[in-house]
């Protein structure tokens, strides 16, 4: 695999920190390169076939549940070091993380990521990705 150079000062980080400070939000047709977008599905999909998602819940702590009219996605959180594409991808997240920090002045600390699979007919209702009592998510 090819490598990525995406520095947080990279045009197109810069062009999503202007959609966020002008528009409140971003959208990009091309954001990962092919290549790594086509590793990252089929890591998700090696990792469906070996039965390591799990349901996604909604809420937290010990009231969070599986409310599967809410939403019925099977997830699995990305942490470094389990796959060549997870850390590419990571590195670039947190190469974004950087550019909104230096363009917004956020001061984001850390940030998360989860593959998320979504089988024929699931789905995700529309929600705020942010608890009521936690400042954490400011940008999802």
């Amino acid at each position: 695999m090819r490598a990525m150079h995406t520095s947080p000062e990279h045009p197109l980080l810069s062009t999503i920190v202007d959609d966020l400070a002008t528009r409140g939000w971003s959208q990009q047709a091309l954001f990962l390169p092919l290549e790594l977008a086509d590793a990252l599905a089929a890591e998700c999909r090696r990792r469906h076939a070996e039965g390591e998602l799990n349901p996604a819940g909604v809420g937290r702590g010990a009231a969070q549940e599986v409310r599967e009219a809410i939403r019925g996605d099977q997830i699995q959180w990305i942490d470094p070091g389990q796959a060549e594409a997870c850390d590419r991808y990571l590195e670039l997240m947190g190469n974004l993380r950087q550019a909104i920090n230096q363009g917004l002045f956020l001061g984001l600390e850390d940030f998360e990521c989860h593959f998320a699979l979504y089988a024929p007919g699931a789905f995700y209702r529309r929600h705020l990705d942010r608890f009521r009592d936690d400042d954490r998510r400011m940008v999802s």
